[in-house]
This record gives structure tokens, C-alpha cells and sequence, in this order.
């Protein structure tokens, strides 16, 4: 794994002619994948929850070699079984259409938790404080990346008001703060913050990346049949400003712990999966709940 350097508002060494080529090669990754999931997101199941199962595995997979780059040996059948019992919990809410039916959920899940601590109990190699240290890591992993993705899926079909579109805006919200923060803090930026974290943040990165989120968002809510008027979109979206932020320190915290400039190498320009999709993991629940409190006060109002 490459060692680790700045990343995103980066506004350190690099030459603006690199610097311009990296983000070049961003871009034609972004022809390709963000299409694929736009498409995903407004045809639904069960392509979506393919699709999504396929980027948490993978972005699972990374977290793993992370964490055992920092010495620590993960589970990872256990952390597999964690993640996919997280990843299906909030979306089971869908299939939950019966009240005697809520149970089955969390009955799921407790029998994978409660199985996965019976593992714990075989004879094994390295000592108990090990192994329960590399069951801790993995039940992380499944709460990381498992619980916040699955909130993406069930934001698709759970909102029962053009759930698509709230799919789409928080894609689009996400995408848009990434891009700024990049852009502006590649162009402008002076001020470092979170230093401790990224060596590349910049105050007017986060700052011009939050303008244009919140830009997009009522530019989407404008030209499209989204629910929410503009100006509300617009502060749905500097709250997911903040959480894109969150979701991408979360990952240089990560990263910065394995000593590793990406999570992988599976997208040119932007590393790997995880590397991708922090901020989405942020913002996936964040726009969830968002949604689902817009949907009851809708409700109310009637």
C-alpha cells in the first residue's frame, strides 16, 4: 500500500501541473462510476442493493487490510456476517410491512452478534486479549461501513416520496462538497485545519466546498420534481456539508493510523472504494433521517 500523503484540498507540494493531472484522472473515473450509480439509485431494486452490497464488501475488505497493517488480527468471516447483519437492518424496515414482523430484524442481529461472540470461544492460536481486540475491530468495521451504507439503500425505498430523488440529492450534495472542497482548496487554499487528521485541509476548501453544496442542492431542487423547496434543499445540504466533511476525516483518521495515502487502488485518481464513499457514509444517514423527518412533518401537515 502507498504511503501516506496529502489528499483532497490539498495545498502543499505537488506542482499545479500534477496537481491538475490528478484531478484530470478523477474526473474520467467520474465519467464512469458516477453515471452507474445515478442509474442504480433512480432504478432501484434489485440492482441498488446489488450494487451497493458489492461497494460494502469491497470497501469492507479495505478496512480489514488497514486495520491488520496497524497490527491488529480482524475476523474476517466475523466482520462479513456483522457488516451484511448492519447493512440489512435499516433496509429491513421495508420488509417490515406487518408490526408482528418488526421483531425480525433485530432477532436477525442479535443471533449473528451473539454467534460471532460463540467464535471467540475456540481454541485459537494467539492469546484471549488478541482475539477479543480483533472482534472488537471487526464489529467497528461492521458498524462503520455496513450500518451507514445500508442507510443509502433504504433511503431509496423507505422514503415513500420520491425516494429516487432524495437518492439522487444525496449523491449529488456529496459529490458536489467533495469536488468544491478539492477545486477551491487545490486553488485558494492557505489556512490548514484538522492537521492532526489530513495534512491537507484547508479552511476555504471545507468553506468553498460547503457554497457549493449548498448551490447544488437548491439548484437541484429548482429544476427537478424534488419534494423540498430550494432554500430548504439548500440547508439539507449544508448539513450534509458537514456530514461529507465528518465522513471523510473519519477515513484520514484510518488511513493516517495504517500510515497510507489510500485505501486501495481499484479507481484511478481516487484510490480505493473506501476512499470513494467515506463522505457517502456520512451523508447516506444524515439524509435518511433528514427525509424521514421532512416525510412525517408532511404527514402532519395534512
Amino acid at each position: 500500500m502507498a504511503k501516506r500523503n496529502s489528499r483532497r484540498g490539498e495545498t502543499g507540494r505537488e506542482s499545479p501541473r500534477a496537481s491538475w493531472q490528478e484531478f484530470a484522472k478523477r474526473a474520467l473515473s467520474s465519467v464512469v462510476y458516477a453515471p452507474l450509480l445515478l442509474a442504480l439509485a433512480y432504478f432501484g431494486n434489485p440492482w441498488l442493493l446489488i450494487g451497493m452490497l458489492v461497494c460494502g464488501g469491497l470497501a469492507l475488505w479495505e478496512y480489514l487490510h488497514l486495520v491488520r497493517g496497524m497490527g491488529f488480527a480482524v475476523q474476517r468471516i466475523t466482520a462479513g456476517a456483522l457488516a451484511l447483519g448492519f447493512f440489512l437492518w435499516p433496509y429491513s424496515l421495508i420488509w417490515a410491512g406487518y408490526a408482528e414482523l418488526v421483531i425480525l430484524p433485530p432477532l436477525f442481529f442479535t443471533v449473528i452478534v451473539v454467534c460471532s461472540l460463540w467464535v471467540l470461544l475456540l481454541p485459537r492460536a494467539h492469546g484471549h486479549a488478541q482475539a477479543f481486540t480483533g472482534w472488537a475491530m471487526a464489529v467497528a468495521g461492521a458498524m462503520y461501513i455496513g450500518w451507514l451504507l445500508g442507510h443509502t439503500v433504504a433511503l431509496r425505498d423507505y422514503i415513500y416520496v420520491r425516494g429516487e430523488l432524495w437518492l439522487i440529492f444525496a449523491l449529488v450534495v456529496t459529490w458536489a462538497y467533495d469536488t468544491g472542497a478539492y477545486l477551491v482548496g487545490r486553488s485558494i487554499g492557505k489556512r490548514r485545519i484538522f492537521q492532526h487528521l489530513s495534512a491537507g485541509k484547508t479552511l476555504e476548501g471545507t468553506l468553498g466546498g460547503a457554497f457549493i453544496a449548498v448551490t447544488v442542492a437548491a439548484l437541484y431542487a429548482q429544476f427537478t420534481p424534488f419534494p423540498p423547496s430550494p432554500i430548504l434543499a439548500g440547508l439539507i445540504g449544508l448539513g450534509a456539508a458537514v456530514a461529507a466533511q465528518l465522513g471523510d476525516l473519519v477515513e484520514s483518521l484510518l488511513k493516517r493510523g495504517a500510515d497510507v495515502k489510500e485505501s486501495g487502488s481499484l479507481i484511478p485518481g481516487h484510490g480505493g472504494i473506501l476512499d470513494r464513499i467515506d463522505s457517502l457514509l456520512f451523508t447516506g444517514p444524515y439524509m435518511f433521517y433528514a427525509a424521514l423527518i421532512w416525510a412525517s412533518l408532511q404527514l402532519g401537515a395534512q
